[in-house]
C-alpha cells in the first residue's frame, strides 16, 4: 500500500481551539517603532502600537508557550524599570487589582490613544529585556532579538481580567529587514552661465557611494527561519502556506498530485502550539467538505491525523508532546484519544462535519462552547469522570438524539443544551439532582428526562437546583 505523509507546514496554532474573532490581532493591525534617537545597534527598546478594535478592551505581552514540562502556566512579561508609557498602567487578576512587587512594570495597557495611521491604538514599550515568573517557580530574564517569539494577549475586558475571554496572538521579532532609505539630491537654481575663463584644473566631484541598508524592525507571523530549514530536512516536497488566503488551495494540490488514486494513507500533522484560529475556520468551512468530495477518486483511502506543541501539556504519546488518532476510513470518526485529560473551550466550535464523539474517561474537565453548533452530531458519550457540564456545551446541536450525564456531575452550566431539538432522551445518572443553570434544556423538544427511580420525585421537588420547572417530563431511567 503507498503510504503518503502530509506535513502541513501553514501554522495551524492551537488545533480547532476558536476564540471570537474579534480578539484576534492581524498583522496589519500591529506597528514596530524603535525608540527614537538611537542607532539600530544601540537599541533599548520598541514601542509597539495595536489598533484599537471593537471588542478588545486590553493587551498584554506574555511568554508563547509554558515551559518545556507543561507544569507552569505562561507568565506576563514585565519591565525590569519604570516607563511613564505603561509604569502606571492597573493589572487585574481575579477580578481585583493586582498589586505586588512581581506584577509592577508588566507590559499592559487598557488606555488607547489617538493614533494617525489607526485612528486609536494602544501603545506598550518593549524594553530590550523583559523579565517573567517568579523566584520561587520559573522565572528568568529574556533578550528581545531575531526570532524572539511574543504572545500580544488581547482581552475583552480592561487591565487584562481574565474574568472575560482573552486570546492569544503570537508573533515574532524580525530585527533587520533591510530598507534602503535615499534623500533626494537638492534641485540647483537655474542661473546664467559664467563666462568661459582660463583657470586651474578642477578636482572631479567626489562620488558618494549609496546608502546602507538600514534594518527596520518588525513583528511578523511568517515562519521562522531555523523551523522552516529543520522541515527541509524531513522532505524535500514542502509547500509552504500564507495562511488563509492561499491554504485550502495548498492542501488540495497535495492530495491532488497522489497517483494512481488506489490504496492510500494519507497522515495530517498538524502544529497545534499557538493561536491562529483564523486558519483553523478557513479549514472547517471551505477545506473539510472540498475533503470529503475528494476522497470519492480514492478507491481506499485510510486518514491519520497527529497533534503535536513543542511542550507536552495534556498532549502526550509515548513520550512526545502530541496527540495520537489512528487510521480510519471515516473522516467523521475520529475520536479523543485515551489519556486526554481536559477539551479546551471552543475546541470543536462549528465543527460541522463532527458526527461521533466519544471522551475517554481520563477527560476530568471540558471548557464552555467546546461542541457549540456542531450541526452533524448525532452521537455523544461523555466521560464518567466529568463533575460538571459547562456552558453551552452542545449548543444548537441540532442532530444529537440523546446523552447521558455522568452520575459524578453536579452542575450544569448555561444553555448546555440549548436547541438540541432532535434529542429523543436526556439520562442523568446522578441521585442528586445537580444544579442547573438558565436555560440548559430550552428547545430540547419535551424529550423524557431520566433518572434514578428512587430519584424521580427529589428531582420533581428540586426547586432551587431548577429541576422542578421539567417535573413533567422527568421519569425514572428505564430497566435495561
Amino acid at each position: 500500500m503507498k503510504k503518503l505523509y502530509l506535513s502541513v507546514l501553514f501554522s495551524l496554532l492551537s488545533f480547532c481551539f476558536y476564540a471570537q474573532s474579534q480578539l484576534l490581532i492581524r498583522t496589519p493591525d500591529i506597528r514596530l517603532v524603535q525608540e527614537s534617537g538611537v542607532g539600530f545597534d544601540e537599541i533599548k527598546g520598541y514601542h509597539l502600537f495595536v489598533k484599537k478594535n471593537p471588542g478588545v478592551e486590553s493587551i498584554m505581552l506574555v511568554e508563547t508557550t509554558k515551559d518545556p514540562e507543561g507544569k507552569a502556566d505562561n507568565y506576563a512579561y514585565r519591565a525590569m524599570e519604570y516607563n511613564e508609557i505603561n509604569g502606571d498602567e492597573i493589572r487585574y487578576l481575579n477580578g481585583k487589582v493586582l498589586d505586588s512587587k512581581y506584577s509592577k512594570y508588566s507590559l499592559i495597557d487598557s488606555t488607547p490613544e489617538p493614533d494617525d495611521e489607526f485612528g486609536e491604538a494602544f501603545h506598550i514599550y518593549i524594553p530590550y529585556q523583559m523579565e517573567y515568573g517568579y523566584p520561587w517557580s520559573r522565572n528568568g530574564i529574556v533578550t528581545i532579538d531575531r526570532g524572539t517569539f511574543i504572545n500580544v494577549r488581547s482581552f475583552a475586558k480592561k487591565y487584562g481580567d481574565y474574568s472575560g475571554e482573552y486570546y492569544d496572538n503570537a508573533y515574532m521579532f524580525d530585527l533587520g529587514a533591510p530598507v534602503v532609505i535615499h534623500k533626494e539630491k537638492p534641485v540647483e537654481p537655474e542661473t546664467e552661465p559664467e563666462p568661459e575663463m582660463e583657470s586651474e584644473p578642477v578636482a572631479a566631484e567626489e562620488v558618494r557611494p549609496e546608502p546602507e541598508p538600514v534594518p527596520v524592525p518588525i513583528l511578523t507571523d511568517d515562519y521562522n527561519p531555523v523551523a522552516t530549514e529543520k522541515f527541509g530536512e524531513i522532505s524535500e516536497f514542502l509547500t509552504y502556506s500564507k495562511g488563509p488566503e492561499t491554504l485550502v488551495e495548498d492542501i488540495m494540490a497535495s492530495l491532488d498530485s497522489i497517483n494512481p488514486k488506489r490504496k492510500v494513507d494519507v497522515v495530517f500533522a498538524i502544529d497545534a502550539t499557538g493561536s491562529m484560529k483564523d486558519d483553523i475556520e478557513q479549514l472547517r468551512k471551505e477545506w473539510v467538505p472540498r475533503l470529503i468530495a475528494e476522497l470519492k477518486q480514492f478507491d481506499e483511502i485510510r486518514l491519520g491525523l497527529l497533534l503535536y506543541r513543542d511542550y507536552p501539556d495534556n498532549f502526550r504519546f509515548k513520550g512526545l508532546p502530541v496527540k495520537f488518532f489512528d487510521f480510519t476510513y471515516n473522516i467523521k470518526e475520529f475520536e479523543v484519544p485515551e489519556g486526554t485529560k481536559e477539551i479546551k473551550s471552543y475546541a470543536f466550535f462549528s465543527c460541522g462535519s463532527l458526527t461521533t464523539v466519544t471522551l475517554p474517561d481520563s477527560v476530568t474537565s471540558i471548557g464552555a462552547n467546546a461542541f457549540y453548533g456542531c450541526s452533524s452530531l448525532i452521537t455523544a458519550t461523555l466521560s464518567n469522570a466529568l463533575t460538571s457540564i459547562p456552558s453551552n456545551l452542545f449548543y444548537q446541536c441540532i442532530r444529537l438524539l440523546s446523552i447521558t450525564i455522568p452520575s459524578g456531575v453536579t452542575s450544569i452550566g448555561d444553555r448546555a443544551f440549548y436547541s438540541c431539538r432532535s434529542l429523543t432522551g436526556i439520562t442523568v445518572n446522578a441521585t442528586t439532582p445537580p444544579t442547573l443553570s438558565s436555560n440548559v434544556f430550552y428547545d430540547t423538544g419535551n424529550c423524557p428526562i431520566y433518572v434514578p427511580a428512587e430519584s424521580v420525585e427529589t428531582y420533581k421537588a428540586a426547586v432551587t437546583e431548577g429541576w422542578s420547572a421539567y417535573a413533567d417530563r422527568i421519569q425514572a431511567i428505564p430497566n435495561s
